[in-house]
């Protein structure tokens, strides 16, 4: 759950003052392809994804 929040966090601050919750792309907005954006196209969703995982794996629930 720890390294799916810190996935989450790295995604957002790489993507500085263009992360939004809302999807939405900026005329501006130039493609990030550094790090892990050059091999997995949505990181903070994984982020999300593995913390959901390890909130179930936690509290014993699949």
């Amino acid at each position: 759950m720890l390294g799916g929040l810190v996935l989450r966090y790295w995604a957002a601050k790489t993507f500085g003052k263009f992360y939004t919750k809302t999807l939405q792309t900026p005329e501006q907005q130039e493609i990030i392809q550094q790090a892990l954006y050059n091999i997995i196209r949505h990181p903070g969703y994984l982020g999300t994804f593995l913390m959901e995982i390890g909130a179930g794996l936690t509290i014993a629930n699949w």
